[in-house]
């Protein structure tokens, strides 16, 4: 949501794009899904496979409520100390990774936790088309 030096130079920024028009950029991303990410019925009941808002941030001595059960507000929550980025998020998934407490809570060191596992997270790439007409390029 915002565009500073700070940021540029943080995540070694090679552009940044401006979404002129967020609900039409929105449509497109999801007329792009897989038909996978559009199912979504599940035993408790239905839900989206799919989150686009802004990211809430927390203080680390206060307890985010009931984000842990709800897999996607853990994706759209993090601590306040990163509410600078002032991020806004967008996700989608072909599996149950959504649906209502399909969490495993653990207590983990975050400076001993280990790697991510580059299998356990897929690279997928949508055709949203031509964005000139909702979007521009700034540059850096």
């Amino acid at each position: 949501m915002s565009f500073n030096d700070g940021l540029k130079k943080e995540f070694d920024a090679k552009a940044c794009v401006e979404i002129c028009d967020p609900l039409k950029f929105i449509e497109r991303w999801q007329r792009a899904f897989p038909p996978e990410a559009l199912l979504t019925s599940g035993a408790v009941g239905d839900y989206q496979k799919y989150v686009s808002r802004m990211v809430k941030y927390y203080h680390g001595h206060d307890v985010p409520g009931n984000v842990w059960a709800i897999p996607d507000l853990i994706t759209t929550t993090k601590l306040k100390k990163f509410a600078y980025q002032e991020e806004y998020r967008f996700a989608y998934t072909k599996t149950d990774v959504f649906k209502f407490e399909n969490v495993r809570v653990e207590l983990v060191d975050r400076k001993a936790r280990p790697a991510p596992k580059l299998e356990e997270h897929a690279n997928e790439t949508l055709d949203l088309g031509n964005l000139h007409d909702i979007c521009r390029l700034l540059p850096l």
